[in-house]
This record gives C-alpha cells, sequence and structure tokens, in this order.
C-alpha cells in the first residue's frame, strides 16, 4: 500500500485473513484499506465475517459501525456502536463511534448529550473529551460553547500531550477566542506531532499574520498549498483501483 500497490496490498491482507481467520487486526486492517478506497460493501462484508470469526472484538464491531455509517445505513452503524460499547464499555468506542456518526448527520446535540453523559464515569478518557469538544463546537459558538469545548481541549491536551489532533482542535479553538498567544505555541506543537495536519498548519499561518510575523506566514502559505495537493493525489490514487467482492471470502472459524 505505501508503494501505490493497492491491488496486491489487497491480495496479500485477504491471504493472511485465510491464514489466520481469528486475528482482530487483520479485520481492522482491511476494513481501514477498505474505507480509505471507498469500497464500503466489500468492508463491510468482511467486517461481518470478522465479527463471527472473533465474537468478542469490540474493535472489529467499532470499525464495523463506521464504515455502515459511511455506507449510509444508520440504524445498523447505531447497533454495532452498541454492540462494541457492550463489549468494552471502558474502551469509549462505541460511544465515540456513534457520536461521530451523529456528528455526521447534523444531530451534534445528541452526541454532546450522549457523551456528557458518559464523562463523569469516565472523566480522563481523552477521546471522550476530544469528541464532546468537538460535538459542542458544532453545535454553537456562543462564549458558554467555547469555554466547555476549551476546558475539555486543555484537559485532553494536558492527560495526552502527544494527542495532536487535541492540540490542533485547542490551537483552532484559542484562534477563534482570539488568543494568538496562546494559539501559537499549541498549534507549532501539533504540527511537530503531525507534520501532514493541515488545519494547524493553516491556522498557524492565520496566527503569524496576525503577529506580523509575514515571513513564516508565506512559508506556511506554500506548506497548505503543498498539503492541498498531497491530499487531491492520494484521494486520486485511492480511486484508481475499485476494489469489488471475489468469490473467495475469509473462512470461519
Amino acid at each position: 500500500e505505501s508503494n501505490k500497490a493497492a491491488p496486491e496490498a489487497l491480495s496479500a491482507l485477504r491471504r493472511a485473513l485465510e491464514i489466520h481467520p481469528g486475528d482482530e487486526t487483520l479485520y481492522i486492517d482491511l476494513g481501514a484499506f477498505c474505507l480509505e478506497h471507498n469500497a464500503i460493501p466489500l468492508g463491510i462484508e468482511v467486517l461481518e465475517v470478522g465479527a463471527g470469526n472473533v465474537p468478542q472484538s469490540a474493535r472489529i464491531r467499532a470499525m464495523l459501525g463506521i464504515l455502515e455509517a459511511r455506507g449510509g445505513f444508520t440504524e445498523k452503524a447505531e447497533a454495532a456502536f452498541q454492540s462494541a460499547e457492550r463489549m468494552a464499555p471502558d474502551a469509549s468506542l462505541g460511544s465515540v463511534g456513534l457520536a461521530v456518526t451523529l456528528m455526521h448527520l447534523n444531530a451534534a446535540d445528541s452526541a454532546a448529550d450522549m457523551l456528557r453523559a458518559r464523562l463523569p464515569r469516565h472523566p480522563d478518557d481523552v477521546p471522550i473529551l476530544t469528541t464532546l469538544a468537538q460535538a459542542i463546537l458544532q453545535i454553537g459558538t456562543s462564549a458558554a460553547d467555547l469555554n466547555e469545548a476549551r476546558q475539555l481541549l486543555e484537559k485532553a491536551v494536558r492527560l495526552e500531550r502527544g494527542n495532536g489532533r487535541a492540540r490542533s482542535l485547542l490551537g483552532k479553538l484559542y484562534m477563534q477566542l482570539d488568543d494568538i498567544a496562546k494559539a501559537v505555541p499549541i498549534l507549532e506543537s501539533a504540527i511537530r506531532l503531525d507534520p501532514t495536519d493541515r488545519m494547524a498548519t493553516y491556522q498557524l499561518m492565520l496566527a503569524y499574520g496576525r503577529q506580523g510575523r509575514t515571513r513564516e506566514a508565506s512559508r506556511l502559505q506554500e506548506k497548505v498549498r503543498i498539503l492541498l495537493e498531497a491530499e487531491r493525489d492520494e484521494e486520486a490514487e485511492a480511486g484508481r483501483f475499485q476494489l469489488v467482492r471475489s468469490p473467495e471470502r475469509p473462512p470461519r472459524q
């Protein structure tokens, strides 16, 4: 896959599943591969087989829910996420997955309510903190909303210093709050953790511009352009191959 050989990658993953039909990670990898190449029906089929072969896997159920949500099968996605939640109630896989699905369906208020209800039982769960902040920001940008989201993201960053996504979101939020002094270092750290983070790069470009650091802002403007081109190239590469179901299926144990 890293060498742009999607058919060979797919063949290798399918062969691996034939040899190791009980390997949870292989189903997750193949599901992610199908998601990247927009082969949703194939990914759903593979993960349904995985759910049968590894019935105790909450991760497979959560990945199945993601693919079903992407395919527009909302009720099935919700059922998969709820199943993942029952299997691993402390892992937040199901609740976070369901929240993301609700946000995509423009039901961020329901997502926020669900995660707020869960947060007191898991106050240090970084995925819940981060996803709840996203849901709140999708609902509105009142002073109360921004303050709640800020507190959640600041806590997420304290708990998990290497979480680039939380830092990127917090930096963008600081920009919304017009706190450039706080936005700059948090965005810089987000980019150090993930140099391909286009949102953080764009926000930092704006922040440098606000500070009068025109040379640095221009450099980041060029980087944003390069990142956009890379994303387009990746999308084009993902669309080069049409992944379809073949008669072979990973065998059930």
